[in-house]
């Protein structure tokens, strides 16, 4: 079974797998492992594998750090999600007031579209507020990292 694999020798790391000569139909090996791969084809087919490298920093964080960040990105979807229903709410609600064809408009409704908008308002200020938090916290763990 020496035609089962073959491996490229030019030392980039690129393995090649070959359906084997004298193989069950529809499997392979992988090179040097000896485990066989299912539906690679017929004898001739191969799967050229390139494996790739890149250097990327790693940061120390604590396990509050990483707690804090969580917190932070939820509690600010959360507030967007309450602006956005709100949003809604009361775009609605000021829709149907003020275009519709009666003319008696409680002010009680108007008092409470007025009081959605401005919630909505609030928990887009709380949201922009945590993200800019979140990021002023990786900021600091990157000034405070040393490579």
């Amino acid at each position: 079974m020496a035609d089962d694999y073959t491996s490229s020798g030019s030392g980039s790391g690129a393995n090649q797998i070959r359906a084997g000569v004298g193989m069950a139909a529809g499997h392979s090996t992988v090179a040097g492992t000896g485990r066989a791969l299912s539906g690679s084809g017929g004898s001739g087919s191969y799967f050229a594998i390139q494996y790739g490298t890149r250097h990327v920093k790693a940061y120390p964080i604590t396990e509050g750090e990483l707690s804090e960040l969580g917190t932070l990105v939820g509690i600010s979807n959360l507030s967007f999600s309450l602006a956005s229903v709100l949003a809604g709410f009361g775009g609605n609600m000021f829709l149907n007031l003020y275009l519709s064809p009666s003319s008696g408009i409680s002010p009680g409704w108007k008092v409470g579209m007025v009081a959605i908008l401005l919630t909505s308002a609030v928990f887009v200020i709380l949201g922009v507020i945590l993200v800019w938090k979140g990021r002023t916290k990786i900021g600091k763990i990157k000034r405070e990292s040393v490579f």
